[in-house]
């Protein structure tokens, strides 16, 4: 086991995201880190990063060159080379995409470093990695055809900068910011339909689930052992993992979460937001970070 503090990885998205709690603590990580990611996903602090990327991209050649980069994948995925319970009611011909799909049949060169994120992330991974440059401000996207430059910044890098930034340093978290930015910018989300191109459920934060070692196998999180989690225990993770996210993404003082959650309680109530907080942390620290072995 390679400590975190011992050796930092030379990206994030290096680190697999496989669970190695009990299946109960697992579910409870899941939990948590649902309910962080869907509050921090529509925080304007991640708009604003949003922003800042489009204004740096040549946003149709990026879009053109993502579009051909997920197509590479296209007939690994087409209906008619997936089980019946994955192409579901889809004709020949459409590609749908899913982390199931996926677990079935493995993507062209198999991303061990956790779960990489669908086609289209991992195009934008790629892509990130050959741009030439940025936009700069004020200038025409115009020129860059002519002379064919990329130019974009380097998403993977930057959104692993405000992960750590935040205060949230989990290969999940730049996952779901780069898949975000895709969904929102690059591509329809046209999951469920019969264009040739689908992405399924790639807004979801749900849609992407770790592994975890269950009797000497490895497999992803079953709903049932989410489901087990009592509700008021649910709510309560779901409670802390909102401290979490008003801390560190918003950057709100812990006597103000006190306060909004406690009322006239605040001033007695801090120790309990900080000890929330660093509950949630502890969940997500339930990462492997051994080097890959495929038997589990």
């Amino acid at each position: 086991m390679i400590s975190l503090q011992d050796r930092r990885p030379l990206s994030l998205l290096d680190i697999p995201d496989r669970l190695t709690g009990t299946p109960q603590k697992n579910a409870r990580h899941l939990i948590a880190r649902r309910a962080l990611l869907k509050a921090a996903l529509d925080d304007a602090r991640i708009g604003k990063l949003y922003a800042d990327w489009l204004k740096r991209s040549d946003v149709d050649r990026l879009t053109s060159y993502l579009r051909y980069q997920a197509e590479c994948e296209m007939d690994l995925y087409l209906s008619e080379n997936l089980p019946p319970e994955l192409r579901g009611d889809a004709g020949p011909g459409v590609w749908i995409y899913s982390s199931e799909a996926e677990r079935t049949r493995l993507p062209p060169a198999p991303d061990w470093r956790g779960a990489s994120g669908g086609p289209y992330v991992r195009g934008l991974r790629t892509l990130a990695a050959w741009s030439d440059g940025e936009l700069e401000e004020g200038e025409s996207p115009s020129p860059s055809y002519s002379e064919g430059k990329l130019l974009w910044p380097n998403f993977v890098h930057e959104a692993e900068a405000f992960a750590v930034q935040c205060g949230l340093p989990y290969p999940w978290f730049v996952l779901n910011l780069l898949r975000e930015f895709v969904r929102r910018f690059l591509v329809d989300d046209v999951a469920h339909s019969i264009h040739p191109v689908t992405y399924a459920n790639s807004g979801d934060t749900e849609w992407e689930q770790p592994t975890q070692v269950v009797k000497g196998f490895r497999r992803p999180l079953a709903d049932d052992e989410i489901a087990s989690v009592a509700a008021s225990n649910r709510k309560a993770i779901e409670r802390k993992a909102l401290w979490l996210y008003c801390r560190s993404i918003r950057g709100e003082p812990i006597r103000s979460i006190a306060l909004r959650h406690f009322g006239r309680d605040a001033e007695d109530r801090r120790k309990d937001v900080r000890d929330g907080i660093k509950a949630i942390r502890e969940l997500f620290k339930l990462v492997s970070t051994d080097a890959p072995n495929d038997s589990l």
